[in-house]
């Protein structure tokens, strides 16, 4: 199962094969599960296919399975694992599948399990699987497994990928991935359209693009201005599957509260998870008089890698209000509808 465990292995981004130099495309949707297929870098053959599910415990679950039967599961959390070697039990439902010892893999961010053979079929009659390690236990709902995995055979056998998607010479929709590089700012003329059709979609209107910042830190960033003064904020950056998301936004912390002098509170919102992108939010409340600011960013990374940071930032406050005057929008409203504009935008391009 050599390949089947390279190619697992790259999973550790939780929502893309980086890395792994290899034709892919996505396959199939079943119900919550995003199936996607690899092919060989030498051939059109296929390499394997995987159905991967986000939980809203911030866990993803990839079940891989190859053309001559064998599987493995992988497992990805935000928090990573611990890099020394565990042992484990597999169960599906009050069955115990299968035991051993796994090394967590790409610095702790994956545990991968090469699953028995014979024991796939446990997976699609159960209703839940219990991971059981010498630390603790995690429990994943199986709904929609028996599908995606009957998906998955036929994704091996070449059925079951539309015509448009099959075959490693559609350079339209599969795409190589990129070589491994550094994450990439994009530039503030890039993210303009992004801007406009944000904005547009969520309804938006009386504001303006300021000028672009002359701070080296801020320059890419292209931000713009409410007529009541409230002011938001997008950046982006590409190539960022590797960027640590807790430790990005512990440091946008630490910058807000050494920007207020007076009192500061600060909180995050569970990780939350979208047709495979990753979605973070945080927040931010300084109230020091006439200096009082209040300041919400979200954090959403595409499957691709493509992570964007929109900012809501309002001065002379220290709360948001979700309440307005007839005809107004009130603060919490224009986040909301930008945030979820920044979804839908990013999921179409």
């Amino acid at each position: 199962m050599r390949s089947l465990a390279f190619a697992m292995a790259i999973i550790a981004s939780a929502t893309s094969f980086a890395g792994a130099q290899a034709a892919h495309t996505k396959a199939f949707q079943s119900g919550t599960w995003d199936g996607t297929v690899y092919y060989h870098d030498d051939s059109d053959s296929i390499s394997l296919c995987t159905a991967r599910k986000h939980y809203p415990n911030g866990f993803s679950l990839s079940i891989a399975l190859e053309p001559g039967g064998g599987y493995a599961l992988a497992f990805v959390r935000p928090g990573g694992f611990s890099n020394a070697a565990v042992h484990y039990g597999l169960y599906a439902g009050a069955k115990l599948i299968h035991s051993g010892q796994a090394t967590p893999e790409k610095g702790g961010q994956l545990l991968r399990l090469d699953g028995p053979k014979g024991s796939l079929e446990n997976l699609e009659r159960g209703t839940t699987l219990r991971v059981s390690l010498n630390y603790g236990e995690a429990s994943f709902s199986l709904k929609g497994s028996a599908e995606a995995i009957e998906e998955l055979r036929r994704c091996v056998t070449g059925h079951g990928i539309s015509a448009s998607a099959s075959g490693k010479d559609q350079s339209r929709l599969v795409a190589r991935e990129e070589e491994a590089g550094p994450p990439q700012i994009v530039s503030r003329e890039r993210l303009i359209p992004y801007a406009k059709e944000i904005l547009r979609d969520a309804e938006l209107t009386g504001y303006r693009f300021l000028p672009q910042s002359k701070d080296e830190k801020t320059a890419n960033a292209l931000t713009w201005q409410f007529e009541d003064g409230s002011v938001g904020s997008l950046a982006a950056v590409e190539k960022a599957q590797s960027l640590d998301l807790d430790r990005y936004i512990g440091e946008l912390t630490a910058a807000d509260t050494a920007r207020c002098k007076g009192e500061f509170a600060n909180g995050k919102r569970a990780p939350d998870f979208h047709n495979g992108a990753e979605i973070r939010k945080v927040f931010g409340s300084c109230d020091e008089g006439l200096r009082s600011f209040y300041v919400e960013y979200a954090l959403v990374r595409m499957p691709d890698g493509f992570l964007v940071k929109l900012t809501s930032l309002k001065s002379g406050s220290s709360t948001i209000s979700s309440k307005e005057g007839p005809g107004l929008q009130s603060d919490r409203e224009r986040v909301t509808r930008t945030e979820e504009s920044t979804l839908a935008t990013l999921s179409k391009n």
